[in-house]
């Protein structure tokens, strides 16, 4: 269950490790000097693994890992565990779990305490999943918070530490996995988390899919869908806890926050707490503010990761900065859309907004609420035009298809003029300003002749030309 990879990128294995590979073993020693992994696999088979600092060489890394039976009738497994134990090859473990049997300050190790604490976690282990073959918990022994300080052996202050953590993991864990299925159950201390993170928090929750290109410049041929195109799953809402928060500042919290989760890592690799400057969207003052969430959910695995699954590294891949240019122009027209589309909703007030969006703060919650990957909810059929500055805007010659979700839990009701003071909007601020023209004395006009026969059967009127724009997957 504890499995070493060597740090050459190539050849290593490294392709096969998931969220319980490097980043286990790692948080592990970044927490404690001592843990342990428990793993059920099967109905009667459970497997050990120990990770210790105290067992660690420079000659070469040792993460032991055994394995026992139970449930049929032999030994149990605390006497499977002293046997092993006891014997010399193993006098190393020994030691670590009788520290772990060290339950006072100031107490004796002893490796039966220990092994009777372990023998007990497999023993809740199976009792709490019972009906779950499967099940992996990981037990850190004295927890440590590198990097704050505080007294390891003031218990008071210890225990304040670990809560600190223990609060810390249930908060963020529920917030970097987008998709995990309601059939994974997750415990982190005695609390059972639950994955519906941002179905919970987001007002308009809404998913808009838009094609982006990997290797052509979205200039080019604007509006076509080329071999290298793929569609992007982008998710929009105001944060109604976000925006609440009386410790928060405009720039750091109530500000537009961008995550990318990444479908190849399987969670959340990249996080901006102001993302106006990366989406290139106006910086200054409370302009697309009001806790508005963005979230770019790479469902296909097209966006390149960096070796450590903690970003996009668009330099490993060929074209990569055109991909990159391209991703944020769609992204940026998709949330000026969606912003502009609310806030023209109460008359560009971005006050009326934000008590809009406030008001659903104690809102209750359905029970019958779903992960993000299996929601109903709200999307806009939409298209998007070129104007001729190379800048992406909405057409509002296309009529935009709203379709609510019954999943969007959290919804805005406004004047319902959205549409044509967005028009007026993006007008203004696609315009090109001009200074006002001499007067001209006006021109005569030649007098018209009446068309000749031929002329008034011969003239057709051309048929308008077709536009080409970006436009949505939409359900309608």
């Amino acid at each position: 269950i504890l499995k070493l990879f060597i740090s050459a990128k190539e050849n290593s294995g490294t392709a096969s490790i998931g969220e319980n590979g490097v980043g286990l073993k790692q948080s592990c020693a970044a927490l404690s000097d001592l843990s342990f992994v428990l793993v059920k696999n099967g109905t009667k088979k459970f497997e050990l693994g120990v990770i210790a600092k105290a067992m660690q060489k420079l000659e070469a890394m040792y993460l032991p890992c055994f394995e026992f039976h139970g449930g049929d009738g032999g030994e149990t497994i605390a006497q499977q565990m002293l046997n092993i134990f006891n014997t010399p090859e193993y006098e190393e473990v020994a030691a670590c779990v009788a520290e772990y049997g060290r339950v006072r300050s100031g107490g004796d190790p002893s490796l039966a305490r220990g092994v009777a604490r372990l023998s007990k976690h497999f023993d809740d282990m199976n009792q709490k999943f019972f009906d779950n073959p499967y099940v992996f918990e990981v037990i850190i022994d004295n927890m440590l918070h590198r990097g704050r300080n505080h007294d390891p052996n003031d218990a008071q202050d210890k225990n304040v530490a670990v809560r600190g953590i223990i609060n810390e993991l249930q908060r963020e864990i529920p917030r970097r996995y987008l998709h995990l299925n309601d059939h994974f159950k997750f415990c982190i201390g005695k609390k059972e988390l639950s994955f519906k993170y941002w179905p919970e928090r987001l007002v308009e929750f809404t998913k808009i899919e838009i094609p982006v290109r990997s290797q052509v410049p979205w200039s080019e041929g604007f509006g076509e869908m080329t071999p290298d195109s793929y569609y992007l799953r982008i998710f929009l809402g105001f944060d109604r806890y976000r925006i609440t928060d009386p410790d928060s500042g405009i720039a750091n919290n109530k500000s537009c926050s961008l995550y990318i989760y990444s479908r190849a890592s399987g969670r959340m690799i990249q996080y901006v707490s102001d993302a106006r400057i990366l989406l290139g969207l106006t910086a200054g003052g409370t302009m697309f503010c009001q806790a508005l969430t963005v979230i770019i959910d790479d469902i296909d695995g097209h966006l390149p990761l960096d070796p450590t699954k903690q970003g996009i590294a668009f330099g490993n891949q060929v074209s990569g900065n055109v991909h990159e240019e391209n991703l944020y122009a769609v992204v940026n027209c998709v949330v000026k859309f969606f912003y502009n589309y609310h806030l023209n909703n109460f008359g560009g007030r971005k006050a009326v907004l934000s008590a809009k969006i406030k008001a659903y703060s104690d809102a209750e919650l359905p029970d019958n609420l779903k992960t993000c990957g299996n929601c109903n909810l709200s999307d806009y059929g939409v298209r998007f035009s070129m104007t001729k500055k190379n800048r992406i805007q909405v057409d509002h010659s296309f009529t935009i298809g709203v379709t609510h979700g019954p999943d969007t839990i959290f919804r805005l009701t406004g004047s319902g003029n959205s549409s044509k003071k967005a028009a007026q909007k993006d007008k203004r601020s696609t315009t090109v300003r001009k200074k006002p023209s001499r007067k001209k004395q006006p021109k005569k006009r030649a007098a018209k002749t009446p068309p000749t026969k031929k002329q008034r059967t011969s003239h057709t009127t051309p048929p308008p030309p077709q536009r080409k724009g970006l436009r949505s997957k939409s359900r309608q």
